[in-house]
């Protein structure tokens, strides 16, 4: 049996593999909601369809971590219902992402957002909330963007751009980080405003993970890692107003910020922890080797 991730490996492993395939899907991502939508993206999208759906033909079960995309598989005919069940995440440890390993020190409130620096990440509207927080309050903030350029991206930020926003001040870039503890162990709030199509964002589960409260979009592999109003703040797609007031709302309440903290950590416990996602994988592998003939597994 092979288990395949990401678009390439889901493709071609499938397409070329023997014996029984399993696939994750970890998002639409680029190949199937194209950057934005637009008219010159659309043959992007028809050949994506295309080779998923002759790669779901040669693939004897297919996992989803959100509903949004078991529903657009089965929707556009890629999949079929037989075929699909859904997990959410990859599994997070929770022993390594631990609120014992946040900074004590007293500090500049800081939100943090690790991420490729794209503009489907919602990396632009971070820039602009974050300049709408210092024109409205007197505490003292950080904001700050972990991630890779990215540059061969459709979706990449312009560095003469990017490299004005750190010259005007307006965020803090620490580049490509080795290890995420070394983001969120300074960080106050995690923060995702992308309207990318995720899978289940790694970095906000991370988060939750450590005991921080989250900020990210109404979409698809976002919220669901969110909420509302009990562990994080879902704001509207695109709207940088929303994303400021959401971050001032923060600001303005510590107690807020531990209160979700903790029940964002309890949130992962129970529905993303990597005990959790391994056992459902290992039913789901047994439950395709039974139904193919195979030897379940012990």
């Amino acid at each position: 049996m092979s288990h395949h991730f990401s678009t390439k490996a889901v493709i071609y492993g499938c397409l070329s593999g023997k014996g029984l395939n399993v696939a994750t899907i970890t998002g639409l991502g680029y190949s199937l909601s194209g950057a934005a939508g637009t008219a010159k993206h659309i043959p992007v999208r028809i050949i994506g369809k295309t080779l998923y759906k002759r790669a779901m033909q040669k693939c004897h079960h297919v996992i989803f971590q959100n509903d949004h995309d078991c529903s657009f598989f089965l929707n556009k005919k890629i999949a079929k219902d037989h075929q699909v069940s859904i997990i959410q995440g990859s599994g997070i440890d929770m022993s390594y992402f631990h609120p014992d390993k946040l900074s004590k020190k007293d500090k500049p409130i800081k939100f943090v957002v690790l991420s490729r620096m794209l503009i489907s990440k919602g990396i632009e509207d971070f820039v602009a909330a974050s300049r709408i927080v210092r024109e409205r309050t007197n505490e003292k903030c950080e904001f700050i963007l972990a991630g890779p350029l990215d540059v061969d991206n459709p979706s990449c930020i312009k560095e003469s751009i990017f490299n004005g926003w750190l010259t005007e001040g307006s965020v803090k870039w620490i580049g490509q980080v080795p290890d995420a503890l070394e983001a969120y162990s300074d960080a106050d709030v995690v923060v995702l405003p992308s309207f990318y199509k995720e899978g289940l964002s790694r970095s906000l589960i991370e988060g939750a993970a450590m005991g921080l409260p989250l900020i990210t979009t109404d979409n698809p592999g976002c919220r669901d890692a969110v909420i509302h109003n009990e562990t994080g703040l879902i704001v509207p797609l695109r709207d940088p107003h929303a994303l400021a007031e959401a971050m001032l709302t923060l600001i303005s309440n510590a107690s807020m910020r531990r209160q979700m903290g903790k029940a964002g950590r309890k949130f992962v416990e129970q529905h993303f922890s990597q005990d959790q996602v391994l056992s459902k994988t290992l039913e789901t592998y047994d439950a395709v080797l039974t139904r193919n003939g195979g030897v379940g597994l012990d």
